[in-house]
């Protein structure tokens, strides 16, 4: 017999014989627990792991997560062994998703939950993590598996501990100018050199600044962040040879930590063909930090400092 077969007998009957053994088992009445949930959507998060340390969870392409923060009341007469599969999200596109193996590192309320037992007249509350597609939203969380609950919106929902403001305005600003050239001079231990595009391209350099508006941590900076969409609708990577050289402000990039209100311009060069023209500035990670970067054409550029 398999485990799902042996947990929902274990369920039904209260007992159940393994090995030879009588094992007994909690049985609830119908609507023994009650509860109450509000839900988030986020991009991704982050959390420590005792292996890797600080590391981002992000959903698959395509995907998001929404984040049920539930409230349990046990108000039968028997414990209540705690799950992440109690219950499961229901979305608008009618299509009923269980929860991510993502919940147990989104808080620690969720991932000691199988060492939580909810005696007789206790609450508890946790979070559950669900990934579902970018395009739905969350209609309700239902009953999933192994016992019967019922909702009870009178219960109240303690505040969100983590992340602290899912919705919140954490953000990192950027803005950007674009100028067209056909080679660059720099120098090279007092020595001047000539950089230039192959036969046939050209260089456009954007000149970006960003401003760390509200984000907690060391805002990240890479050359790598943005690509550059041009008018013949192919986006560009960033030439790593040409914004090493074009000036110092790219080529120590790595060593810039933007801290909470603090602003960083820098250079970014893109080899593309001469007939194009630059359209947009198009950015290439999509996961947490990076993903909190907002355009925003009223945050004011410096001025040009090469070439003059």
């Amino acid at each position: 017999m398999d485990k799902i077969a042996v947990i929902l007998i274990a369920v039904v009957a209260g007992t159940i014989v393994v090995g030879g053994i009588c094992v007994s088992l909690t049985t609830f009445d119908s609507g023994g627990v009650t509860y109450n949930y509000e839900t988030k959507e986020v991009t991704s998060f982050e959390y420590t792991s005792s292996i890797f340390g600080n590391t981002t969870s992000s959903p698959s392409s395509g995907n998001k997560y929404i984040v049920a923060h539930v409230i349990i009341n046990n108000v039968s007469s028997g414990e209540l062994s705690l799950r992440l599969s109690l219950f499961e999200l229901k979305c608008s596109n009618g299509i009923t998703y269980s929860y991510s193996i993502s919940s147990s590192s989104y808080s620690s309320k969720s991932s000691d939950l199988y060492s939580k037992t909810l005696n007789a007249g206790a609450k508890y509350d946790y979070y559950i993590v669900y990934e579902v597609p970018n395009t739905v939203t969350a209609v309700d969380l239902v009953k999933g598996s192994y016992t019967s609950v019922k909702k009870d919106t009178s219960l109240t929902v303690p505040s969100w501990i983590y992340p602290s403001s899912p919705n919140s305005s954490t953000k990192i600003l950027y803005n950007y100018q674009t100028i067209s050239i056909s080679s660059f001079n720099h120098k090279i231990s007092g020595y001047t050199y000539t950089e230039t595009p192959s036969t046939g391209n050209k260089f456009i350099v954007v000149h970006i600044t960003v401003k760390n508006e509200s984000y907690s941590k060391d805002a990240p900076l890479s050359l790598a962040l943005f690509n550059l969409k041009c008018s013949n609708n192919i986006t560009y990577g960033y030439d790593a040879l040409g914004s090493y050289y074009y000036s110092s402000k790219s080529n120590g990039l790595y060593d810039i930590n933007l801290g909470t209100g603090a602003s960083y311009d820098y250079y970014v060069v893109y080899e593309v063909p001469i007939g194009v023209n630059a359209v947009s500035l198009e950015k290439y990670y999509t996961y947490s930090p990076y993903s909190l970067y907002e355009l925003n054409t009223s945050l004011s550029i410096p001025t040009w400092v090469y070439p003059s």
